[in-house]
């Protein structure tokens, strides 16, 4: 039954989708979307593609943290189970639903398996248990790239029944916003290179760590390339490289955390696929502004994204006077005295901005600030979206 009712859910969440790419969405916004996760890097990678001038069509991602918890009689929260709720917009409504649908059905398998922790908990829990911290099963993702024809996303499954510590498994998934396709290690290279020219750049990116990893660390990463292996994970697409990743005790101890090594794009020349290096953008040096949705005149917008987090919440809107390119949206907190920013991940990316685009905002401004960053040229601009004096502002 949980997976016919996410299947539906994703079913109005196409619907709203293709509604926010054409039309301003109504001042009483229905659908919700959002998600995610890392700081985009502030490099410049190398660019062999040709260069794209302002005016893309606008690719956003979504992903909304939800928990569904499990009490015992006596009120005790026992069991949790958290997710995302994913909400997608590409220039291609298939590509759209078929990319939603595979992220859906993802999280719905790892909703299954956390039935058996739900099943333990149940039975370990009793009213005299003392001080009972809840057994709990996790996924989220992480965009780590977005543009027109890429979409890599970081995932962790998390598990707790029990004893000093969760166990974490890293996860990845890329997608071919061109066709919605699933790409594995030989969808991106050319067809003159192998993997294990790409196995060899892997070991060089390792090197510098390799004092922290098992002395067998070559063996198991070269098993990331060989025919049986699950090529379409274990790797992702940043906005600077391909990066390939390891989860604790796979080749380090598990205090050494996410073992990660990156192949910058300028050393991926003759061997990555051309379709797969990232795009230099000319012409995206704008600024972000942010208002009270009613106050815009939101005719002069012909895209829309939205950002859901709040169904109650006033309705902001996000534009620029240009264009702005990777665009990340990161909830969190401020310190006390408002001089550092918190995050607890990142709720949205897109690929870019334009003037005739909008990204509009329901969230409790007031409560929760979220953390704008955004690229114009080669800088990395950082701000805070908050309420001054009840109107939304960019600090």
């Amino acid at each position: 039954m949980k997976k016919i009712l996410s299947a539906l859910l994703c079913c109005c969440i196409l619907f709203a989708a293709a509604g926010c790419a054409k039309q301003p969405p109504a001042p009483e916004t229905t659908l919700a979307p959002t998600v995610p996760a890392t700081q985009p890097s502030t490099q410049s990678p190398a660019q062999p593609t040709q260069p794209v001038q302002n005016g893309q069509p606008l690719t956003a991602l979504t992903l909304k943290t939800t928990r569904e918890s499990v009490q015992s009689q006596d009120g005790t929260d026992i069991f949790y189970f958290d997710s995302q709720v994913v909400y997608l917009l590409t220039q291609d409504t298939a590509v759209t639903e078929t990319v939603t649908l595979d992220l859906i059905n993802r999280i719905d398998r790892v909703r299954a398996a956390s039935e058996s922790i739900q099943e333990a908990a149940d039975a370990a829990y009793t009213p005299d248990a003392g001080s009972w911290i809840p057994f709990f099963s996790q996924i989220s993702y992480t965009p780590t790239r977005i543009d027109v024809g890429v979409l890599s996303l970081l995932g962790e499954e998390g598990t707790y029944t029990g004893g000093i510590h969760p166990n974490y498994l890293d996860t990845a998934v890329n997608y071919d916003l061109l066709t919605g396709q699933v790409l594995t290690i030989q969808d991106i290279l050319r067809e003159e290179a192998t993997t294990e020219q790409l196995f060899q750049l892997l070991l060089s990116a390792l090197e510098p760590q390799s004092d922290s990893l098992y002395p067998d660390y070559a063996d198991v990463a070269w098993n990331r390339f060989t025919e049986d292996a699950a090529a379409d994970d274990g790797w992702y697409f940043s906005e600077t490289g391909l990066c390939f990743f390891f989860s604790p005790y796979e080749i380090a101890p598990y205090a050494a955390g996410l073992v990660r090594g990156e192949i910058l794009y300028s050393q991926l020349a003759g061997i990555l696929r051309e379709e797969y290096f990232p795009a230099e953008q000319l012409g995206y040096d704008g600024h972000m502004q942010a208002a009270a949705f009613a106050s815009v005149d939101t005719t002069q917008f012909s895209q829309f994204a939205e950002l859901l987090l709040e169904q109650d919440a006033e309705q902001t809107i996000l534009y620029t006077d240009s264009a702005v390119s990777n665009i990340w949206i990161e909830s969190g907190s401020l310190s006390s005295d408002g001089t550092s920013f918190a995050p607890s991940g990142v709720v949205f990316a897109a690929n870019a901005l334009t003037a005739d685009q909008a990204i509009t905002v329901r969230a409790d401004l007031s409560a929760a600030p979220l953390r704008l960053t955004y690229r114009r040229g080669e800088e990395i601009v950082s701000r805070i979206l908050t309420l001054e004096n009840g109107a939304p502002i960019l600090q």
